[in-house]
């Protein structure tokens, strides 16, 4: 429910700590779990910007050479 309210003032705090003891690392797994759970047409576009925004997805070379962040 934290993914899916994702208000600024209160909750981007505790996405971000309980983000990973759910085993998600990325933008694209909030998105997914969040799909799960809820119809899409529910999900605000706001809601998976800020996902996006906290998580972004790095390409598997970015994390081997540092570059890209």
């Amino acid at each position: 429910m934290k993914l899916l309210a994702s208000r600024t003032d209160r909750d981007i705090d505790d996405i971000k700590t309980l983000y990973k003891p759910y085993g998600l690392s990325t933008a694209e797994e909030g998105i997914k779990l969040l799909e799960s759970y809820y119809p899409a047409r529910i999900i605000r576009a706001r809601v998976q910007f800020i996902i996006q925004e906290l998580f972004p997805d790095e390409h598997p070379r970015d994390r081997d050479t540092g570059l890209g962040r």
